[in-house]
């Protein structure tokens, strides 16, 4: 459950996860495991620990018989930076078995293991704050956290209803709304307040008009049309205009030999 500053409640699901990340919400579960049993015990894992290096790699050249090992090197790299980041510099243990299954990552629910860890890491987060009355940090998906709430608040939307949302947002943008939902003096955040919109329908601060069906206006200028519309806007009106004329010669030759009446009438 999200709460904004002025109460509003937003209940997260794995569906605003795909609208903001686009990511893969096929139907097998991402459940994972810390460790994997096997006829001689179990066997613990560690995490994978994430370095420069193996960014540098991901970015560099591949052939195309590494396709296996540049897909799980890019899954590894955007679990432990962007979906499921914790406070340290390794891959979570229970994810790490998420990497064998970079060939085929279509098939599976990446939605719901993003809220999942996340709720992970806000309870140990909870756990340690009220206990202590600090913490240290916050591992989970904070910049889809970011996202959903910029999204949500009450002022102009940032291109409405296309997605994935992360790529509508800049960070001179990101900087823009922050700075405007500040309180000051003591820097805290909620003075715009929140919306209650949801991905995929109307936003209240847009207006509710539908387009005009093509050709969408018609100005006379010096005796000349002007028409607007792209290239098969244009086609589209040359055929109609084609088709008027065809029927205007009809009707002229019909009333030629007295035969107009029998057009039927058009409405």
């Amino acid at each position: 459950m999200f709460v904004s500053n002025d109460g509003k409640t937003f209940r997260l699901s794995k569906n605003h996860v795909s609208y903001v990340f686009g990511i893969p919400n096929g139907p097998q579960l991402c459940t994972f495991q810390g460790s994997w049993k096997g006829i001689g015990g179990s066997v613990q894992l560690r995490g994978i620990e994430i370095t420069p290096s193996m960014i540098r790699r991901v970015e560099e050249y591949w052939e195309e018989s590494e396709e296996h090992e540049f897909k799980a090197l890019f899954l590894a790299i955007s679990l432990h930076l962007v979906l499921t980041p914790t406070q340290g510099a390794r891959l979570a243990a229970d994810v790490v078995p998420a990497v064998c299954c970079a060939v085929t990552t279509v098939k599976y629910d990446w939605c719901s293991l993003v809220i999942r860890k996340l709720m992970q890491a806000v309870e140990v987060f909870g756990r340690s704050f009220y206990v202590d009355g600090y913490a240290g940090g916050c591992g989970g998906c904070s910049i889809f956290l970011a996202i959903f709430y910029l999204d949500r608040l009450n002022r102009n939307p940032i291109r409405w209803g296309q997605y994935p949302r992360i790529k509508m947002w800049n960070m001179e943008q990101i900087r823009v709304a922050s700075n405007a939902d500040r309180l000051l003096p003591n820097g805290d955040y909620g003075k715009l307040g929140c919306l209650d919109v949801a991905y995929g329908e109307w936003h209240p601060r847009e207006a509710r008009d539908v387009p005009i069906p093509q050709p969408f206006y018609v100005e006379k200028v010096n005796g000349a049309s002007l028409r607007g519309g792209g290239r098969r806007q244009r086609a589209e009106r040359e055929e109609q205009d084609e088709s008027c004329k065809r029927q205007r010669l009809y009707e002229r030759e019909a009333q030629s030999v007295n035969l107009y009446r029998c057009i039927p009438t058009i409405s």
